[in-house]
């Protein structure tokens, strides 16, 4: 492994885990070096003692890493003491906050629906006047041929009568 570069680091504690990590990175591959280069392991007892260097240097970054993230926590539970009066307003204030939103909302939900309803209604009356249109023009179309029949059929009985005096004016002949 390599060293991690600890220049740009700002903080104390940042530059102090970052020494730390290159010291174990240091220890680990002196070891590795130590178990390539020993004479008296045989190739099984190399990998064996490189394994046992590795988890060694893994275990030792974590336990580094577990250390910081006890400090900074230990730090900043010291650093931040909630006031009981001040955190039981400001959570009644962000339900109070969190209950006027969700009325919002509801409003604004409730609105909507009543406007598809409304939509939904005039919708249904254009479908029913037009139906009604329908049917008033059908009634009318009907009316009109019923009376156009009875035209037809008076002018068909006129024709008929007619024919009949011609035939009774034939015959007085």
């Amino acid at each position: 492994m390599s060293h991690k570069n600890c220049d740009a680091l700002k903080s104390a504690t940042e530059v102090k885990q970052c020494a730390d990590y290159n010291l174990i990175v240091d220890k680990a591959n002196a070891a590795i070096k130590h178990c390539v280069k020993s004479t008296h392991h045989d190739s099984a007892e190399k990998a064996k003692c490189i394994s046992a260097v590795v988890e060694t240097r893994d275990h030792d970054v974590e336990v580094m890493k577990g250390n910081a993230e006890v400090k900074a926590a230990t730090k900043a539970s010291k650093t931040k003491k909630a006031d009981p009066v001040k955190s039981v307003e400001k959570a009644a204030a962000e339900a109070a906050q969190a209950a006027a939103k969700k009325l919002k909302e509801q409003e604004k939900a409730d609105e909507a629906e009543d406007k598809q309803k409304a939509s939904a209604d005039a919708k249904e009356q254009k479908r029913k006047e037009q139906e009604a249109a329908k049917k008033l023009e059908a009634e009318r179309k009907k009316a009109a041929n019923k009376e156009k029949n009875k035209e037809e059929k008076k002018a068909a009985k006129a024709n008929k009568n007619v024919k009949k005096a011609e035939k009774e004016a034939a015959k007085a002949k």
